[in-house]
């Protein structure tokens, strides 16, 4: 179930923080000494990876290793990236491709980043899973690390659905200030690389997305600035991870520093998602002179850099007051010294150990074991102007003072459509998260099939309307759609406060989901042996699909996925694009994904198997085919003909991606008789080689599928041998495009000859 707040998926295997994992690297000690040399480079060097938590261990050669960072690589303590599919490609670790493993030299107790991710997670903030973990190279403890999850298309994947959005990682000076309006002005670039860095869709390269919201934040007028702003930014989202950054005095952020974000482009909301990214220097870390703890909750912004994201939002007296409302909810929650100094001396409980252990740790700023446990009850020197403890208390109590008084209307976040994919007949439910001081009022879904007249039903929190569970702000209500596929439904969400003050989402106009027909998609061809038949875009000889759209409309492929495991609905999704009607589109399946959307991850077995293709609506899987096969032959298909229709027989040649009438030569034969016919399609002329080896009359026609001939001949006598009809265009003329029948039969007594076959006109 998908309910309307972010997915943020289980810590598992690799962040499992109830432990200390342990992580080995080995490599040549000569690499190793070149690395530490080689900085400010993307030059990976191979290693091993071995990871252990105790119970299980896992070992993957041929990684790659490099240092990581900005600052931090000119110190002792280094950080770290792991790279799983350097060497190995499309390879992943428990889903992962890569992995952070930062040193945190810059705190001495190791522990701030990591209650960040924590804190965030808690609020429903998208950002990354970590743990702490030891790590050994060649070894040698080389420390205590916080492993921190990479952002990238599996990130993506997990916390929205999607992955093939623009995803831009933001870095100094990314401020959003406008440049012009021509998208390649965005590309600039500082310190020999972008400050908005397009980590997808790399070869599309395509910035308009982010001109476009640049653009609107410098334009848009402030009377309509909050409703250009909802229709293109989650601003919910960034309103929580900016008071987040506030209340933990993260300055190297977007609103202080212009830096370390990503912004993602959501294809399926069409709005900008805000991630946040890299958190050490928090809770009472300064390199500015600026005492964090006290600082004003309302003017906590450096305006002198122009994050015109910031300033633009304060203009709004309702953000303000949604920024009130977030504060005060982190006041009575992780931010009460009640709940979370128990939750840093559970921390501290289980890594003080590794930090007593962790030589590294001591080479930047001299902090010995006494400094790593004094540094959470008081100050350390250098930048660590606070103990972690003691920065809670002043910044909690200092937030209690400035906190305005507020009454914030009803706060509507993340308004979904379950399923996702919407069915004639289904039950579609509009979930909701929402939030105020008091339970609100009234929740209210207010919607329209097409251009007709509104209706309004209730929202409940009730746990049967597929909105989590009952008491979770997460709202819920169903429609039923209208049994006509491409109706709209439009509607918007409403909640009222018990001072009559009503949110609205959207503010202005309406969210709308498009009722799709079922989709009737296919397998219409594979070959699960294929050694010199057919090469794919690299020259390679791989296993091949092809999937056929038999309806008059296009198929969306994002939300279908291939299996070869019974069970295991899920196993690879289709790219992200249309099949059109009567389209064809063909999958590779050689396990090597790495070589592009179109490459699957898993191999078709040449001694029989079955493979299944799903449907994930969000609520349920649905089958839409299946096709079993046995022992394959090498270098021959099996598919359907004509297209779509059962049963799969042996191709006479292959046609991978496209039209299996579209064979060029229709060939038969058997010991006595053959025929060729091509080409085919055919359009002026239609030639007919005939072999037959015993004394035979032969009867050629043309019909229509109704049977209805359309041309007639019939040959002379014919003596063992090979012989050739040309059908001239003359007598073609009465035929336009479409699907015709072939039939030759033998004349002669007691013959057995007789072909019939379909035949194309284009």
């Amino acid at each position: 179930m998908i309910n309307a707040q972010p997915y943020s998926p289980a810590k598992g295997h690799v962040f499992n923080d109830s432990l200390i994992p342990r992580i080995d690297v080995l490599m040549d000690d000569d690499s190793l000494d070149v690395m530490y040399d080689d900085l400010y480079t993307d030059h990976e060097y191979p290693a091993t990876f071995i990871f252990n938590n105790g119970t299980t261990t896992d070992t993957l050669e041929n990684t790659g290793i490099r240092i990581r960072g900005n600052t931090s690589q000119t110190s002792q303590k280094k950080s770290f990236k792991i790279d799983f599919n350097e060497f190995v490609p499309g390879r992943k670790f428990y889903g992962l491709e890569k992995l952070h493993l930062n040193g945190e030299h810059n705190d001495p107790c190791i522990t701030r980043s990591k209650l960040c991710w924590d804190i965030l997670e808690s609020i429903h903030v998208p950002g990354s899973r970590a743990n702490h973990v030891d790590l050994y190279i060649n070894g040698v403890f080389f420390g205590l690390y916080v492993n921190v999850e990479v952002v990238d298309e599996n990130f993506l994947q997990s916390r929205f659905g999607n992955n093939y959005g623009n995803l831009y990682k933001c870095l100094y000076p990314a401020d959003l200030y406008y440049i012009n309006g021509n998208p390649e002005s965005y590309k600039l670039m500082v310190n020999d690389r972008r400050v908005y860095e397009l980590e997808t869709n790399q070869d599309d390269d395509d910035y308009s997305d982010l001109s476009t919201f640049i653009s609107m934040l410098h334009f848009a007028a402030d009377s309509a600035f909050a409703t250009e702003l909802e229709k293109q930014f989650n601003v919910n989202s960034f309103l929580r991870a900016y008071t987040l950054d506030v209340a933990s005095g993260n300055w190297d952020d977007y609103a202080y520093n212009i830096n370390n974000y990503y912004l993602y482009h959501n294809p399926e909301t069409g709005k900008f998602e805000y991630i946040v990214y890299d958190t050490d220097n928090t809770f009472g870390i300064d390199w500015f002179g600026v005492d964090w703890g006290i600082k004003d909750i309302y003017s906590w912004y450096n305006g002198s850099v122009d994050p015109v994201l910031v300033e633009r939002i304060f203009s709004v007296p309702e953000f303000v007051s949604r920024l009130t409302f977030f504060t005060e909810q982190l006041q009575s929650g992780l931010f009460d010294t009640l709940h979370i100094f128990p939750k840093i001396d559970s921390i501290l409980a289980m890594i003080q150990a590794s930090a007593e252990q962790d030589s590294f740790r001591t080479l930047d700023y001299g902090w010995d074991y006494d400094d790593f446990q004094d540094s959470y009850i008081e100050e350390v020197g250098f930048h660590v102007k606070y103990g972690l403890k003691p920065f809670f208390t002043t910044r909690h109590d200092a937030t209690e003072n400035q906190l305005q008084p507020n009454d914030v209307i009803p706060v509507i976040s993340n308004v979904n459509h379950l399923p996702r994919v919407v069915h004639p007949n289904d039950s579609v439910f509009i979930t909701a998260w929402i939030e105020d001081e008091l339970i609100p009022s009234s929740t209210q879904l207010t919607y329209k099939i097409n251009s007709g007249s509104l209706s309004i039903i209730s929202m409940f929190d009730d746990g049967i309307h597929q909105d989590g569970m009952a008491g979770d702000e997460i709202y819920g209500a169903a429609i039923i759609a209208p049994n006509i596929f491409f109706d709209t439904i439009y509607y918007f969400v409403t909640a009222a406060d018990v001072n009559a003050q009503a949110g609205r989402e959207p503010r202005e106009g309406f969210n709308y989901v498009i009722i799709s027909p079922d989709p009737h998609l296919v397998f219409n061809e594979l070959m699960a042996s294929n050694s010199s038949a057919v090469a794919d875009e690299y020259g390679e000889f791989d296993d091949w699909l092809e999937i056929y759209n038999p309806d008059s409309f296009p198929v969306f492929l994002g939300d279908k996925f291939l299996s070869d495991e019974a069970g295991n609905t899920d196993k690879w999704r289709l790219p992200s694009v249309q099949i059109p009607a009567n389209g064809f589109i063909l999958v590779w399946c050689d396990a090597q994904s790495y070589q592009g959307e179109f490459h699957s991850d898993f191999k078709l077995y040449a001694g029989g198997e079955q493979v299944m293709m799903y449907e994930q609506t969000g609520l349920k899987s649905q089958l839409l085919d299946s096709l079993a096969f046995s022992q394959q032959t090498t270098n021959v298909s099996v598919g359907c003909f004509p297209d779509g229709i059962l049963p799969v027989i042996v191709m006479q040649s292959p046609t991978p991606g496209y039209s299996n009438l579209n064979t060029g030569i229709l060939s038969f034969g058997n010991n006595q008789f053959g025929v060729e016919i091509f080409p085919n399609p055919f359009h002026d002329n239609l030639r007919i080689d005939i072999s037959v080896e015993e004394i035979e009359i032969l009867s050629i026609e043309i019909m229509f599928l109704t049977g209805v001939k359309i041309f007639t001949m019939k040959t002379n006598e014919l003596q063992p041998g090979r012989y050739s009809y040309s059908i001239p265009e003359n007598n073609l003329a009465g035929l336009t495009a479409g699907i015709y029948l072939i039939r030759i039969s033998g004349l002669k007594d007691h013959s057995t000859f007789n072909f019939i076959q379909k035949i194309v006109r284009n």
